[in-house]
């Protein structure tokens, strides 16, 4: 089996520009046969087990699952009965699901999204895949461009031929609205509008997004754009505005804001773990390469906006604003699709998030520390990629 997978998967090498400097990395491309049961069955050499021909079982794959959006997703997956494998690196630990650990529905794999044998592994026997694992955020994507390219959208093909192979039901996978670039002013973008990306992040979100789409021959795709997230989690994040500003309200009694006029699109980490299940278990009729921005219109805020909302809820909070500033990442979105098709709807606004984490601030005096290197994914990348 590993040499007919080799086969399947040998790589050319093609050299594309990905960066604003335009620097020649390393692009990967696998041949166009897709490896399935069905094609390799044709292979003399190749025999199934009965093992390999049993239906697959009702468990659900979440590939980053003991991160920021998925301890949350894993939680509500258990919560609903289904049994849940994780496929996960750990390097930001595992705490995050520790209070699950002994819940006999959930298996955690220590493993690497860009391991063909991980992969493999984790996917068989499973019903549905949401696939969250990457490095998330412009600044870490920065960090190395060719480990970027290999972790964000080379892992998007082994996940795919994966798919095809087994046969799951449904890959749902997380993007960003971040590939909208900007937006006029004054205007709305929806899932139809113009992909405009400013950096390697939503370059690799938009390449991994048309692989998927373009190669789903065994599986029903669909894809999730996803607002700016915030929101209290088990695996923190402060490098993110809303829970950084929430946090230096706090602790500094101070923020700084970068221009202001800036509009982006938010939505809480709770509604994103749900809106990923709320896809993957829907009519595959409905949702079957579809793309769905998730969040809600009346999320859409300037960053000056997040600042005087938080001012209001901690109101001894000082603000300091270094003027305009040239922020290509400008834009609103509009959330019709995901409403109209599914009935989905966001449970939080901005300020229940924000009055959730101070709570949860004020609970946990370690996330006062919120300049931590666990909190941050480029100080946590930066460090990973020392080291290795």
């Amino acid at each position: 089996l590993n040499d007919i997978i080799y086969r399947c998967l040998k790589l050319e090498v093609k050299t594309r520009y990905v960066t604003d400097e335009h620097a020649k990395i390393d692009e990967f491309e696998y041949f166009n046969t897709p490896i399935t049961k069905k094609n390799l069955k044709n292979l003399k050499e190749f025999k199934l087990s009965e093992n390999d021909l049993d239906e697959k079982e009702g468990a659900v794959l979440v590939t980053g699952g003991a991160g920021y959006i998925g301890n949350h997703l894993v939680r509500d997956l258990l919560n609903d009965g289904y049994e849940v494998i994780v496929l996960d690196s750990f390097i930001f630990g595992n705490s995050a699901l520790s209070d699950l650990r002994d819940d006999p529905r959930l298996k955690l794999i220590n493993g690497s999204i860009e391991n063909i044998r991980d992969v493999f592994n984790s996917v068989e026997n499973v019903r549905y895949v949401i696939a969250l694992a990457a490095i998330v955020g412009d600044p870490a994507c920065s960090l190395d461009a060719k480990n970027t390219m290999i972790i964000n959208y080379e892992s998007t093909k082994i996940l795919v031929e994966a798919c095809n192979y087994y046969g799951v039901e449904k890959l749902v996978f997380a993007s960003s609205c971040s590939v909208y670039g900007a937006s006029l002013e004054g205007s709305y973008l929806d899932e139809e509008s113009t992909l405009n990306p400013v950096s390697l992040y939503a370059r690799t979100r938009i390449f991994s997004e048309k692989y998927i789409l373009d190669n789903a021959i065994n599986f029903s795709p669909s894809i999730l754009r996803l607002s700016t997230v915030f929101g209290f989690s088990k695996r923190m994040r402060f490098d993110l505005v809303v829970n950084l500003f929430t946090v230096k309200a706090i602790v500094d009694k101070s923020i700084e804001i970068f221009g202001g006029n800036q509009w982006r699109p938010f939505v809480h980490c709770k509604d994103v773990a749900k809106a990923f299940k709320t896809v993957a278990l829907a009519d595959e009729n409905i949702v079957r390469g579809q793309i769905y921005n998730v969040g809600d219109e009346s999320l859409n805020f300037t960053i000056d906006q997040v600042g005087d909302l938080l001012k209001t809820i901690l109101p001894q909070t000082s603000i300091k604003s270094t003027g305009d500033i040239d922020d290509p990442r400008n834009y609103k979105v509009k959330f019709n699709k995901i409403k109209n098709d599914l009935g989905f709807k966001t449970d939080y606004d901005l300020e229940s998030g924000i009055k959730e984490m101070i709570q949860e601030i004020y609970k946990n005096k370690s996330l006062e520390n919120y300049q931590d290197q666990i909190y941050s994914n480029l100080l946590t990348f930066k460090e990973f990629n020392l080291k290795n």
